[in-house]
């Protein structure tokens, strides 16, 4: 059967909507300091490598119908957002731990544009996101990432009808477990800043006269930065690891 190159062109572009869209999301590679030509290039190139093995999972009968075939990019598209945002929720709650680690030892006053997104956050915060993503790279969570986009096409082939409620519930249940592990993660230092605080109160009791919080603060940041260099190796262990082995 001889395959018009046309077909093979619409075939390819089925897989380039789903693996360009994943990494447009996808931690590292959707960052503003890549250009777009590389990301592109990238998912053309791995798109290319990708057709001759999903070849067969492909119907032929989809490019007929030119409305359908539009429907199908449009599933693509989805379907690779999905995979790419349940990686990104899960590099975002690091943000979250950020923030949190941030208020605990004072130093959430000063904001400025982030690094990995062009939003406000505290030095800090950017500080622990770009470790976590770095350390993320380095147990080659890429690898993984593109290992279940690739086995994604034969949970959902192309042409296959979209079950919303598996996919929901899959958000869901990634929303859930991220904020249970950044929550975990963070919650030594909110223990750290619930007994400071409650300390500093009491003195403020006792001794009324005396300005507490000019005093407090240096010991709040010196404490605080202490206790963060002593955990920020446990911190992002657990992180890596726990991306790694909870969700792969």
């Amino acid at each position: 059967m001889t395959i018009s190159p046309e077909i093979i062109m619409m075939s390819l572009f089925l897989i380039v909507c789903r693996v360009g869209s994943c990494i447009m999301l996808l931690p590292g590679l959707s960052m503003s300091y890549i250009p777009m030509q590389v990301r592109l290039c990238f998912a053309m190139a791995f798109s290319i490598v990708l057709l001759p093995f999903l070849w067969d999972t492909i119907d032929l009968q989809n490019f007929v119908n030119r409305a359908y075939y539009s429907k199908l990019v449009m599933v693509e598209l989805f379907l690779g957002c999905v995979h790419g945002l349940l990686i990104r929720v899960y590099t975002l709650g690091l943000q979250f731990t950020g923030s949190v680690i941030s208020t605990a030892i004072g130093l959430n006053l000063q904001t400025s544009m982030g690094i990995s997104d062009s939003l406000a956050e505290t030095p800090l915060n950017s500080l622990i996101g770009i470790i976590g993503l770095l350390a993320l790279w380095v147990i080659d969570f890429h690898h993984q990432v593109f290992y279940a986009l690739v086995k994604s096409y034969g949970t959902i082939p192309i042409g296959q009808e979209l079950n919303f409620g598996n996919i929901f519930s899959s958000f869901v249940n990634m929303l859930q477990t991220t904020f249970m592990i950044m929550l975990r993660l963070s919650s030594p230092f909110l223990f750290f800043y619930i007994v400071f605080n409650i300390s500093i109160g009491l003195l403020n009791k006792l001794v009324p006269q005396i300005p507490i919080y000019f005093i407090s603060t240096p010991y709040l940041i010196g404490l605080g930065s202490l206790f963060l260099c002593l955990s920020i190796e446990i911190i992002v262990y657990q992180f890596s690891h726990s991306f790694l082995y909870g969700f792969f």
